[in-house]
């Protein structure tokens, strides 16, 4: 029974349906909602659609997991609340799944990411998740925010210490979490757990 749209989830047996990218954002649009049927009256289509649908197109920066399908893919994300935070990063580390036609993005999974000066990709720790282990990160170009016009308290609520470095007037981001464990996380936690529920 399906009362909204939703990604495709894969299981242990298709995990090799998953790919996994850094990607520079091209374009983010709204699609046309025609997928699914919840049930058919007759020659009728009944559908209930909570979810929205985007079309995204991105160039492949590097590979995390599986095969690109080439420089640039094309794929659809759905979101339950309005045009995604994700729809604006520049980059991002994206997890999406291939069904018969499409890649889906898978939802709620995707993860702003910027240069280090390692040459690698990393988020910010203010946006990981909690079982991350944080590390020391030189971002480059530094990720920093213009505090000037914030009160202390403020800062303090929305700039934990333990993640971001004030100097002056601005605050730099110093600590983050790599692209590979972000991808270890997702894999043996979060997506392995949807894979096994009965609600997707």
């Amino acid at each position: 029974m399906c009362c909204f749209f939703s990604s495709i989830t894969f299981a242990n047996e298709n995990k090799d349906n998953l790919f996994v990218f850094v990607g520079q954002k091209i374009s983010v649009t709204e699609a046309a909602n025609q997928d699914s049927c919840l049930e058919k009256v007759g020659t009728r289509c009944v559908k209930i659609t909570l979810d929205g649908k985007l079309d995204a197109k991105y160039r492949v920066i590097e590979s995390v997991h599986g095969v690109s399908p080439g420089p640039v893919i094309n794929f659809y994300l759905y979101n339950h609340y309005g045009r995604p935070d994700f729809a604006n990063y520049k980059y991002a580390l994206i997890f999406v799944s291939k069904n018969e036609e499409n890649f889906v993005s898978e939802k709620y999974r995707n993860y702003e990411v910027y240069r280090t000066r390692d040459g690698k990709w990393a988020t910010c720790g203010e946006n990981v998740v909690s079982s991350a282990k944080l590390l020391e990160i030189q971002f480059q170009p530094a990720i920093y925010h213009d505090i000037s016009h914030y009160s202390d308290q403020y800062v303090e609520e929305l700039f934990p210490a333990s993640i971001w470095r004030r100097d002056g007037d601005k605050i730099f981001c110093r600590q983050g979490v790599y692209v590979d464990e972000l991808y270890r996380i997702e894999i043996e936690e979060y997506l392995k757990l949807r894979s096994s529920s009965d609600i997707k």
